[in-house]
């Protein structure tokens, strides 16, 4: 079946990723991978190659037991709250973090009791999606920042204090609980609602109870009310993308046994459901070649795989050296539309959006498994990747070669394999 081409409405998304988000501040990044898109892509110029160490922020000089799953730090997110930009994280010590960007002094923490390993995601509650108030509210909105622990609970919170405005439980306590796997949550605006999507695992071993259940869940982002909730696998649920196509907004997921899915966000209902044939980490994200769109994902049969989001149909896989955990971004070149990831081959790859011929490859010094982050360069594509020989990597989006690279620091633990965490990713913002 040929691809069907993209409206002007549905390509406005495309043009400007943070279209249907749920904040859209220039220069922001305000949930993992940037946009519900999941591009990974922002239009922030650095200007320059010599960036230079402005501030560290360690919490603590305590090291936790590494636990399988652990990461230090989430992937953050960063905006403008209250007149100064705030960069926002979870920690492996039980709290989240909010930094200023400028001094790298602390503003507020908030302390859940348990790890937060999702990235947080910004919303501004209470406008339309022009920004302006919704019917029945005043002023400019509410900041809030949505976390999620593995607690088996989501929280909103003040975006300016760390105030908890509501929590949601998905899961009772009980003895026999295990930690859940949350997914990064994406933010969506649907009329004047902004709707919070969720993949949330949680495990009860117990003998008279036994729960694997790996549901994708909506939220009410004002106050935390269910909308809807869909059992999709009994293992946990990759980081949702969300893009419209006609006149409905749709959700993208993929299940760590290689299920990936497109749900309505109105309902939870199933637009079409594809299987990878492999284990998968990576959460998908969305681009376009022409006027067509494409959605990509990285599996652990060492492969990139493009599939179109309006069918589930398959476009190409192309292999690498060994897994990609990394959610990969899209930007173009010159007209060249690129898809980038790391993979735990230690090379970074460039591939063309069209086929999935390989434009570029560069090799770390270690496993790459962080998402991508691209920016621009004097308004040329960068890409901006960490890998585990403890350095941050500055690439040229159209060859990647390399433009600069940075030591980020030593691992904590000298016994982690890899595919057990999904690590921090850079952002970037103004």
């Amino acid at each position: 079946m040929p691809e069907k081409p993209l409206s002007i409405a549905e390509q406005v998304q495309f043009d400007s990723p943070l279209h249907l988000a749920g904040w859209q501040e220039r220069g922001s990044w305000p949930q993992f991978a940037h946009d519900p898109l999941h591009s990974g892509r922002t239009d922030v110029d650095l200007r320059t190659t010599d960036l230079q160490l402005l501030w560290q922020f360690r919490p603590t000089d305590h090291v936790w037991s590494y636990e399988e799953g652990y990461s230090v730090w989430s992937s953050p997110v960063m905006g403008t709250i209250a007149g100064r930009t705030l960069v926002i994280a979870g920690h492996y010590d039980g709290v989240v973090y909010a930094v200023d960007a400028e001094t790298g002094q602390q503003v507020w923490d908030f302390r859940p009791g348990k790890c937060v390993f999702a990235s947080p995601a910004l919303g501004l509650v209470g406008t339309d999606s022009s920004g302006n108030p919704s019917e029945g509210t005043s002023g400019d909105g509410r900041a809030m920042v949505f976390v999620a622990s593995i607690n088996r609970s989501i929280y909103g919170l003040d975006a300016a204090t760390g105030e908890k405005i509501w929590t949601v439980e998905t899961m009772p306590w009980s003895f026999t609980a295990s930690p859940s796997l949350m997914s990064s949550p994406t933010l969506v605006r649907q009329g004047n609602r902004l709707i919070l999507v969720i993949g949330v695992w949680n495990s009860d071993r117990s003998a008279t109870r036994n729960v694997q259940a790996g549901d994708l869940i909506a939220l009410n982002a004002s106050d935390g009310e269910e909308l809807w909730r869909r059992r999709l696998a009994s293992v946990p649920i990759s980081s949702p993308a969300v893009a419209r196509f006609g006149n409905e907004l749709l959700v993208f997921v993929a299940a760590h046994h290689g299920g990936i899915w497109a749900l309505r966000v109105a309902d939870g209902s199933t637009v079409w459901e594809s299987v990878l044939n492999d284990d998968t980490r990576s959460s998908p994200s969305l681009g376009t070649v022409g006027d067509v769109a494409r959605l990509c994902l990285g599996t652990r049969i060492h492969s990139m795989v493009c599939l179109d989001p309006r069918s589930g149909g398959k476009l190409w896989r192309k292999k690498t050296g060994y897994w990609i955990d990394a959610t990969p971004a899209w930007f173009d070149v010159d007209g060249q539309p690129i898809v980038v990831a790391g993979a735990y081959d230690r090379y970074v790859y460039g591939f063309r959006g069209e086929n999935g011929d390989r434009q570029w490859q560069y090799r770390t010094g270690n496993f790459a498994y962080s998402s991508t982050a691209a920016a621009l360069l004097e308004g040329n594509r960068v890409v901006l990747t960490m890998s585990w020989d403890e350095h941050v990597y500055m690439l040229d989006g159209a060859t990647g070669a390399l433009l600069w690279k940075a030591k980020s620091g030593p691992l904590l633990w000298s016994h982690v394999f890899q595919g057990d965490s999904l690590w921090t990713s850079p952002v970037i913002g103004v």
